[in-house]
């Protein structure tokens, strides 16, 4: 789980607008955020992000998640959230799902290199979290992620 803010200010002065031709190939992708149980957005048809309310019902707030940059298999994305009631419990997560390079026998991946970076650049003195970073291995080839059918989490 990834939890951050992610804020942008503009400034904005005199600003002269001109009609222009729009160029496709300057528009980058607008990223949608996610605040509903079991939303899911197709990045770049490698990863699946997913926001997953999974605690909901034993406790009051939200949470909404929004990738905001996709460079090659480098994903960045922000978390806000708010919960009340039942401290201990898991009210919710965010995950990202790889879609692509599935159905390997473990013994012919050489490394699965990752890495991973994560802030709290607003934390309340009486936050309860846990942030974890979990890879699903399965010993199925058509396992799918954290399922019944994953026998192995690192």
């Amino acid at each position: 789980m990834l939890f951050s803010t992610l804020t942008i200010a503009l400034a904005f002065s005199s600003v002269l607008a001109l009609p222009t031709t729009p160029n496709e190939t300057h528009l980058e992708k607008r990223f949608t955020q996610l605040c509903g149980q079991w939303g899911t957005e197709s990045e770049g048809g490698i990863y699946l992000f997913e926001n997953n309310l999974w605690g909901i019902s034993g406790a009051t707030g939200s949470q909404c998640s929004q990738v905001y940059s996709l460079s090659g298999n480098v994903v960045g994305w922000g978390t806000t959230y708010s919960w009340s009631g039942n401290s201990g419990q898991v009210k919710s997560y965010t995950n990202l799902d790889l879609k692509v390079g599935l159905g390997m026998q473990l013994s012919s991946i050489g490394s699965i290199p990752s890495q991973w970076y994560w802030t709290y650049p607003y934390a309340s003195s009486d936050l309860v979290a846990d942030v974890s970073y979990d890879l699903w291995l399965s010993s199925s080839s058509t396992g799918t992620g954290s399922s019944s059918t994953s026998s192995y989490e690192m």
